[in-house]
């Protein structure tokens, strides 16, 4: 479904998927700069993103009948191409290692929540939807970038918040010393 819009768009997906990311780790960037309520809006906007995800996952294909369950197994050099795949999961687990400050069961989760979705896509038939585990694979790198990125932007942050702490402490003792 919306590897379909994205085909539609050409050339211009990969700049919107681009210019989306970077708009979720600008926020993600204002949000681990605002305390404990950055923390709760993270956490919302995660539980946001994956249940967009489910819902556009778990959706039933449009004419859906009833067949068999099966899933792919392909994995190839293409693999890793496939944009919409990769960024499925990436705003969900940017913004819940923003605000539990915990990447790697946050990468868990998000793997975990892929798996289920492919073991449902498999399983309920009258879904008509198709596993493939080469999905699973890219939402799982996907999450991953999401949680390296968040990573990345709270250490950023912890530094910059840091170094500003030192500076006024110096400024303290400056003041203290001429008084």
């Amino acid at each position: 479904m919306i590897s379909t819009f994205l085909a539609n768009l050409g050339p211009w997906a990969d700049l919107l998927l681009a210019v989306a990311a970077a708009g979720v780790v600008l926020l993600g960037v204002l949000l681990a700069r605002g305390g404990a309520r950055g923390c709760r809006v993270a956490g919302g906007l995660a539980l946001l993103s994956a249940a967009a995800v489910l819902a556009l996952t778990l959706a039933p294909e449009s004419g859906a009948t009833e067949r068999e369950s099966f899933c792919f197994v392909q994995v190839d050099g293409t693999l890793f191409l496939d944009a919409a795949n990769t960024a499925m999961l990436f705003p969900a687990a940017f913004f819940g290692a923003i605000a539990t400050r915990a990447p790697l069961p946050v990468l868990a989760a998000a793997s975990g929540l892929s798996a289920l979705i492919e073991l449902v896509q498999a399983t309920a038939v009258v879904l008509n939807r198709s596993c493939d585990v080469g999905d699973w694979l890219t939402n799982t790198v996907g999450a991953l970038l999401g949680v390296l990125l968040a990573a990345a932007v709270l250490l950023a942050v912890h530094r910059l918040d840091r170094g500003r702490t030192a500076d006024v402490d110096v400024e303290q003792r400056v003041e203290a010393a001429h008084r």
